[in-house]
Order: C-alpha cells, then structure tokens, then sequence
C-alpha cells in the first residue's frame, strides 16, 4: 500500500513543477484537481497541449494518477445548474480518460445552495430518488470512456452514513460505481467517541466496494469537526489501515486535508502505520 497525497496541496504554475516536488516528498501517487495549476476544478475546455504536458509530467516525475476530482452537487436544489453539471460530467470523464485516470470522485451532494452543507431536504425519498437518477446518467458517461466512479459519503451530503451509502450501491447495482473510503467522513460530535467500532461497522458495509482510500484525519474543537492531516487528530489509523488490508485494498492511501508543510510529517505517519510499527 501506497501513500499519495492531493494535488492541489502543491499548487504550483505547472504540472511539472507540481509534480516534480511532489516526487522530491517521496511520493508517487496523487489525486489529481485542475486547481493545482490554477484552473477551475472543473473546467468547461481544456488545450490539447496542456493535456500533454500533465501526461508528460507524470511519465517523467514516476507520478500515478490515482483518480481525478469531479465533485459537483449530484441533487443541486437548482435544476438548471444541476443539468449544466450533469452535461459538463461527460468532458471530466474524457479529461480523466485522457490524463489515465481511472477513477473520477464525487460527492452526493446537498439540497443546501453549499454542496458542503447540509439541508433538512437531504434526509427526503425524492432527495435520494434524485441522486439515483443523476448517478444513472452520468454513469453513461462513465461507461463510455471507461472510468470508475469513486463517491465519498459526507456528514452534510445526502448520503451521509455507510448505512446509506450502502443502500445507493445495492439500488444502483453497477460494478463501476464504488467507494471513497474516508475514515475522517464516518464522524461527526455524535459518535467520534466510538471510533473503532464505526470504522468496523463502516467496512462491514462498503469494504468490498472501496476504489480509493483517503488519509484525512479529524477531531472536534468547541463543538465543531475540525479535519486535518494524517496522524494530526483522532482516527485509528493502524485500525483503518488494517480494515483496508482485511478486504483487500491495494491502491493508494491519498492525503488530504493537511497543509503542503505538514506533508513529510503525516507522510512518515502513515508510512510507520503501513509498515506496521505504529499500533
């Protein structure tokens, strides 16, 4: 098992310097954002040249590209901007297609104007009916140019427990919708006091489905949830990292959440978890 980190913590003027100092941090595998060299997260075109240069970037660094970010509000309370979303997904896929990425992530989103938020209407049968029928369009896209879709339940989206998440993947049924498995995404003020038995209830539910694995970590501050890097909070790592091995992971841990000083840090960190000296 791998470390890699988000892109975009390295923001950089290109994907050959980004790249290269990612590579100098010892790291190989990235989930890559377009806001790492200062574009939209998801643009609406980008050149043909710019392309090559990210490909080139990544052959020449020894930089996998683990997945590629496509989040946008799956159940957007605004209908037009909702099927904008949906039209655009289809040129992510051939971004993801074309830069080899073999995941795109996602969230589910919220009926808040904030994907990140949350909204009573979340918790609304029509709600996730409108999820159901988003995903079976954009898994289309997916099909076409042949990329997993990677969806990471969130305390405030509509789909917000593994219970939940468990229930989209049983009604979607489609082998190329899977899971982003992000331990600091299990909790919340409610139940951060029962870490290791929600990380084991969590896998119990979607560990079979888990296409990539995030390294964000969390603790709660004042009564707020605070997320932060690796080893800087309170998940059980040496436990997540074990659940991971259990049903069979062997992609990538992805980094997330830290500030790009803190990389070498959080990145020994995890290397002490997977190496097993760390319990």
């Amino acid at each position: 098992m791998e470390i890699g980190v988000f892109s975009k913590v390295y923001a950089r003027k290109s994907c050959d310097e980004a790249f290269s100092d990612i590579a100098k941090d010892g790291i190989y595998d990235i989930q890559f954002n377009f806001e790492t060299i200062g574009k939209d997260p998801l643009p609406d075109q980008v050149e043909e040249e710019l392309l090559n240069q990210i490909v080139a970037a990544s052959l020449k660094h020894g930089i996998r590209i683990a997945a590629l970010s496509g989040t946008f509000n799956m159940i957007d309370p605004d209908p037009a901007r909702k099927q904008e979303a949906i039209r655009q997904f289809e040129y992510q896929c051939y971004l993801a297609h074309r830069i080899h990425a073999p995941i795109i992530t996602l969230c589910t989103g919220s009926k808040n104007e904030n994907k990140w938020k949350w909204d009573d209407r979340n918790l609304l049968e029509e709600s996730y009916q409108e999820l159901l029928d988003t995903t079976r369009i954009i898994l289309e896209h997916a099909r076409k140019y042949d990329i997993i879709l990677g969806v990471e339940p969130e305390p405030t989206n509509v789909i917000n427990t593994p219970k939940k998440a468990r229930r989209y993947l049983d009604d979607i049924h489609d082998e190329r919708l899977k899971i982003v498995m992000d331990g600091a995404n299990l909790f919340t003020g409610k139940n951060i006091g029962r870490m290791d038995e929600t990380l084991e209830e969590s896998f119990d539910l979607l560990g079979k489905d888990v296409c990539l694995a995030h390294g964000k970590d969390v603790y709660m501050e004042n009564g707020n949830t605070v997320y932060t890097g690796s080893g800087m909070g309170k998940i059980n790592f040496p436990l997540f990292v074990g659940l991971l091995q259990k049903y069979g992971y062997e992609g990538p841990i992805i980094m997330h959440g830290l500030k790009e000083e803190d990389v070498p840090s959080c990145r020994d960190y995890l290397k002490g978890v997977i190496d097993g000296n760390l319990h």
